[in-house]
């Protein structure tokens, strides 16, 4: 991608009997970002995968994000805030801010 992401991140994404997922994740997929400790509000979200094409339930994975609405967000990101990606109401990874790159 030639834009730049907005922060990078590492994603844990849950396996099936831990409520997760029951197929991969590519590059692209645009869960619904929630920070730790705040469930009220649910953001859109694309995730990159620079090093790989796909993340299998169960594995983690070194992450892009690009925030939908960032004005939301920059002010809020900092390395260590951790976040939840949700799909509906499940949970389905665990993530934690690694570096935040700001605006494009």
């Amino acid at each position: 991608m030639s834009r730049r992401p907005h922060v990078r991140a590492m994603v844990t994404y849950l396996k099936p009997e831990e409520g997760g997922r029951q197929t991969p994740v590519f590059s692209g997929y645009r869960g619904q970002f929630h920070y730790e400790g705040e469930h009220q509000h649910a953001w859109d979200a694309e995730q990159s995968f620079p090093s790989r094409e796909l993340v299998q339930p169960g594995e983690g994975a070194e992450c892009e994000i690009w925030f939908a609405s960032p004005e939301q967000h920059l002010h809020r990101v900092k390395p260590g805030l951790r976040f939840h990606v949700q799909e509906g109401g499940r949970v389905v990874a665990n993530g934690i801010v690694t570096e935040v790159l700001g605006k494009q």
